[in-house]
């Protein structure tokens, strides 16, 4: 099978770069420059790995002592989220072989960056099988030191799984400090350079530096994106293509769960719908049988009476003439009524104001009271009219123990 790797050489411009190969590093078509067009015809039947910006890529290492893959995934965030200023959400994780115990390398890209680098592609009919990143293109053993000349800036890649460190003019004092670290010296330090003056100046370089280590001086053939193919040595622990693929699956397989669970409670509900209905529809049939055997009944008991009156019945449609009778012509009764009843029984007309009867009609309502004295009766009167009320003392009779009076009170 061939691939084309390709990265972007200029994104502003819309120029890309890229080399096709086969799987065993043979170069099938050498480095090219264009644009997205252009690499779209060029890479129709071969597999597509698109390299991620380094730049745009963050790498560490965390710490997950999880003992399942489910473990794993739900402790992953918890992890990443100490090492990154965004939320772990809006990040996309790959994670690569575990190197001591519990630990992994980590490698992140902004969701958003990601999609933006592969938007434009995506959109002229590119379909990628990969996306990995752009640090990768150099191989790195494990303690192993990889310096890589690009023109006057050296760049320096003591891990596999991380990315390529600027060192400007300060390779010795890099060198001497990772070598403290690592506590011993490199198996093998290695120098890439690009042919012509790039390759002289990694010869200076391991002279001056080989007191230092040993180091190994090591010409990429072409540009580093063919050295990296004919090395045979492409690294795809990073693949961020992949992960996205991965969480979108079980995004989608989520959704389904949750569409299949909405199915099951939508059944459930029309199943007991359907059971109330049937329930109602019989609990009718029978007071329809009961209320046959008790009319039978009272026919047979008293065969005098010809008519019989279904009060139920009756009452509902006086009711319904009387509710169409004020929605016809709107009144205030209900407001009335209500600050009839709550004066009554606020302040010091607690307990000494006890309504007895009421009646409406034209628009207002007609009171029955008792009271424990005539200045009680006084004293609700005002008390209506403070709430904006029209009240008419109608009468007002001194009993033995109370006191009985009517009023007429509207709005």
């Amino acid at each position: 099978m061939s691939r084309c790797v390709c990265r972007w050489h200029d994104a502003a411009a819309g120029e890309l770069e890229w080399v096709i190969a086969s799987d065993e590093g043979q170069i099938l078509a050498p480095l090219r420059r264009g644009g997205i067009e252009e690499l779209v015809g060029a890479s129709a039947g071969h597999a597509v790995d698109l390299l991620i910006d380094a730049a745009t890529v963050s790498t560490f290492e965390i710490r997950v002592p999880a003992k399942n893959a489910k473990v794993f995934a739900s402790a992953l965030p918890f992890a990443v989220e100490e090492h990154v200023a965004q939320e772990p959400g809006e990040l996309i994780i790959a994670v690569g072989p575990e190197q001591a115990r519990h630990h992994y390398p980590v490698a992140v890209i902004s969701a958003t960056e990601f999609e933006r680098q592969l938007e434009s592609l995506q959109e002229a009919g590119l379909e990628l099988d990969s996306a990995l990143v752009e640090f990768e293109l150099v191989p790195t053993l494990s303690r192993e030191l990889v310096l890589l000349l690009e023109g006057t800036n050296i760049l320096a890649k003591v891990d596999p799984y991380q990315g390529f460190k600027s060192l400007s003019h300060h390779v010795e004092a890099f060198i001497v400090s990772a070598l403290a670290d690592q506590q011993t010296e490199f198996p093998k330090v290695r120098v890439f350079a690009t042919p012509g003056d790039d390759h002289q100046k990694a010869k200076e370089l391991a002279d001056r530096l080989a007191g230092l280590a040993t180091f190994e001086v090591e010409t990429l053939p072409h540009d580093p994106l063919t050295a990296a193919v004919i090395a045979d040595r492409f690294e795809r622990h990073f693949d961020f293509l992949k992960v996205r693929e991965q969480h979108t699956n079980e995004e989608a397989g989520r959704n389904r769960w949750w569409a299949l669970a909405a199915s099951l409670i939508a059944v459930a509900l029309l199943t007991h719908a359907f059971n109330q209905y049937q329930q109602a529809t019989t609990i009718e049939a029978r007071a329809t049988q009961v209320n046959e055997r008790t009319e039978a009944l009272f026919r047979s008991t008293f065969p005098e009476v010809k008519r019989i009156v279904d009060v139920r019945a009756q009452s509902l449609q006086q009711l319904e003439e009387i509710e169409a009778g004020y929605a016809a012509r709107p009144t205030d009764f209900l407001a009335v009524l209500h600050d009839l009843g709550t004066t009554a029984k606020r302040g010091n007309l607690a307990s000494k104001i006890t309504l007895t009867e009421l009646s409406f009609s034209q628009d207002a309502l007609t009171v029955s009271l008792t009271a424990g004295a005539v200045e009680d009766v006084e004293n609700y009167r005002r008390a209506l009219e403070a709430k904006a009320l029209a009240v008419n003392l109608l009468s007002a009779e001194p009993g033995e123990e109370d006191v009985v009076a009517r009023l007429r009170v509207a709005k």
